[in-house]
């Protein structure tokens, strides 16, 4: 190592120490005795952090082309199982689970615990929605050590019909803890957090268009079954009497026929 890049290190230790910027807070609700009632008070009752604007953020996006129509394709996206979506890399663990902090999933305000594979939570508010266009939401009070320089981040999707198809737009933005941690922060977003994404949304869009297919296919084998219960309503209507037509809709013609049955 040469004296000049020894030097930057010893600078940027010293500020670690004297500024804090890389030290591990405690989440909120995870000091030490907390009860989980508490906790789940705590997570259900704290304010979502100031959204800075977007040039104090450090930002990415992905792009793909899912072969389902945009109407589709914004309820999935409110709807889908976090499990499913976001099945993480190498670098930043998947997502477990959901915990419901709020009245259902979806409308401004709505909030959740984000259970994470390597044990650690965040939580995540919707901020805005305002579909089948975009919506907006906040992750925030990380305790995952891959989230170490983050304050929070902002996520957003955008849905763009494409000839019956839905051009998906995934941006996130975040915000360093001060620095040095903004330092860090660009390479790690640019890095391993998109390709979490990039992974990410190969799965939504796997996911998503197996959805719909059979969405597709269940609405197909309706109609047909539909059908089918015709046949025999048709063919239990009530016939003329007489070889006249029935004008009497209350009557059954062919229980007033004056013909014999035939044995």
């Amino acid at each position: 190592m040469t004296k000049t890049a020894t030097l930057g290190l010893a600078a940027l230790v010293s500020a670690c120490g004297l500024l804090g910027a890389c030290r591990t807070t405690v989440a909120v609700g995870y000091a030490p005795g907390t009860a989980p009632t508490e906790r789940d008070q705590l997570h259900s009752t704290t304010p979502p952090p100031h959204i800075a604007g977007p040039s104090e953020l450090t930002a990415t996006t992905v792009t793909d082309t899912f072969e389902i129509p945009i109407e589709f394709a914004s309820k999935w996206f409110i709807a889908m199982p976090l499990s499913e979506a976001l099945p993480g890399t190498a670098d930043v663990p998947g997502v477990t689970n959901t915990v419901p902090l709020s009245e259902g999933w979806g409308g401004v305000g709505a909030r959740r615990r984000v259970e994470v594979k390597d044990g650690s939570t965040a939580l995540e508010q919707i901020l805005e929605s305002n579909l089948p266009e975009r919506f907006r939401y906040v992750v925030w009070n990380y305790t995952s050590s891959a989230a170490r320089h983050v304050r929070y981040g902002v996520g957003e999707f955008r849905f763009v019909p494409v000839d019956g198809k839905t051009r998906v737009e995934w941006t996130y933005a975040f915000q360093a803890k001060g620095w040095p941690a903004s330092w860090f922060l660009p390479r790690f977003v640019e890095g391993k957090f998109r390709a979490f994404m990039v992974h990410s949304m190969t799965a939504m869009k796997r996911n998503a268009e197996q959805s719909y297919r059979e969405q597709s296919q269940a609405s197909v084998a309706r109609t047909e079954v539909a059908g089918d219960l015709q046949g025999p309503v048709a063919a239990a209507s009530p016939g003329p009497r007489n070889g006249q037509p029935c004008r009497d809709v209350s009557k059954d013609c062919r229980a007033t026929s004056s013909q014999p049955s035939s044995l």
